[in-house]
């Protein structure tokens, strides 16, 4: 038998069936959307088996709790299918004894016996799924377990102020295969159209949750002068957050880094036109103080030149790369491809502070040609969770209906590459 031949065999051997292809017919991948397998076939080509089990069991988790329960009970069946390939019948029997008898001990010792009698193939297929196998039959529950948080057990911790509309529609996300930047947005969308009390309490249980890991590596001390530094200068309170994460241990700094973006959207949101006057001199209208060729004096005097951007938007770039972007000022395509490359090879933890670096300076560039009200349209549009090419519709009419000018001709120039940004993802 061929192993990962096709994407359906594969789901169909993953479970530890021996059967042949074609000697009945299966629908074991039918739960999954036409996008799904497709993402599937993708890394199939990879030849990782760990990596497809992860994505499966990520999509998996996304389904309804009743759909899971009525495919747990046929994956129960098929994680046991090998064994009828290599056992006898009198072992198949004293198996079944064991295990009615609650020996799952005895049981687990024995298929450990019996699985050296498959070819290494498929002994190795079987190996991939044991886990999930022994809960499904061993387990006090039916459903399978995610090694990554189960989408409805992070609904109800994280999310229980969604409308029942609202959770079906991440569940529905999740099971579409989109990442979590997609998801994240998606949140924040619903978070952002809230408002009044409801708007209050969510935004706190939000940041509480966004910033429980403080409390592991940060005193009392440090958290308070971290809260008044809040409300005086976002800025600095960004540079010691990023300062207390590097005090966690490297297993969990990389996941607070990727939730960084979308929980300081939470936690500053609210202050982003405030009347603060160090937030007026560090943010002004928007949640980065450093942006391409715009900051407050930037915007103000024009001055707009690659060597701002460098210093300001890309300063996540390396002295050598930056030297590379130097060399293609005037090959504008040239200068983008090399940009997206770069921006592949960063670290986790810069990535998302790029991406947004890079939007907030687009957005910029978009204000001064269109102006702010547009702009607002704009992200009215996203929130309603438009399509990525709808915005990028709205804008390029927006953009062609204004008048001429070097603000106009800047944004022009840039659009290609901000076009491009919004692609890129933060993880």
């Amino acid at each position: 038998m061929k192993l990962l031949l096709l994407l359906g065999l594969f789901l169909f051997t993953v479970y530890g069936t021996s059967l042949r292809r074609g000697r009945r017919e299966h629908k074991m991948d039918n739960w999954m959307t036409e996008e799904q397998k497709a993402d599937l076939a993708e890394l199939k080509k990879s030849g990782s088996l760990d990596e497809m089990k992860k994505k499966i069991m990520e999509m998996y988790s996304a389904l309804p709790e009743e759909k899971r329960k009525e495919l747990d009970a046929h994956y129960k069946q098929e994680c046991a299918n090998w064994v009828k390939k290599v056992a006898t019948q009198e072992e198949m029997a004293e198996l079944k004894s064991l295990h009615e008898a609650g020996n799952n001990k005895e049981v687990l010792a024995k298929l450990t016996d019996y699985k050296t009698r498959l070819d290494a193939e498929e002994r190795k297929m079987v190996d991939v799924w044991a886990g999930e196998c022994k809960e499904l039959w061993f387990g006090k529950t039916t459903t399978m377990k995610r090694k990554r948080k189960d989408i409805n057990t992070l609904i109800d911790k994280h999310l229980s102020w969604l409308t029942d509309a609202q959770k079906q529609e991440i569940r529905d996300l999740k099971a579409a295969g989109k990442s979590n930047t997609e998801i994240k947005e998606k949140v924040l969308t619903f978070f952002q159209n809230l408002d009044g009390e409801a708007r209050k309490k969510t935004q706190k249980k939000l940041t509480d949750d966004c910033y429980a890991w403080l409390s592991k590596v940060a005193s009392k001390a440090e958290i308070d002068a971290l809260h008044k530094l809040h409300e005086t200068d976002h800025a600095q309170c960004k540079t010691n957050v990023r300062e207390y994460i590097k005090r966690l241990p490297e297993s969990e700094q990389d996941g607070v880094l990727k939730n960084l973006p979308f929980c300081e959207k939470i936690w500053y949101g609210d202050h982003d036109h405030s009347g603060h006057s160090a937030h007026g001199s560090h943010h002004g209208h928007h949640k980065f103080r450093r942006t391409l060729h715009h900051s407050r004096r930037a915007r103000r005097h024009e001055d707009h030149n690659l060597e701002n951007s460098l210093k300001e938007t890309f300063d996540w770039l390396s002295d050598e790369q930056k030297n590379v972007i130097r060399g293609l000022e005037n090959d504008k395509a040239a200068l983008y491809k090399k940009l997206g490359e770069f921006f592949k090879e960063a670290p986790v933890d810069v990535k998302p502070i790029a991406v947004e670096k890079m939007k907030n300076a687009c957005r910029h560039l978009m204000a001064d040609a269109i102006g702010e009200e547009k702009v607002a349209e704009l992200k009215k549009l996203r929130e309603t969770g438009a399509a990525n090419e709808q915005i990028g519709a709205k804008a390029e009419e927006y953009l062609d209906g204004a008048a001429e000018s070097p603000a106009k001709a800047r944004m022009l120039e840039a659009k290609e590459g901000c076009t491009k940004v919004y692609y890129w993802k933060a993880e």
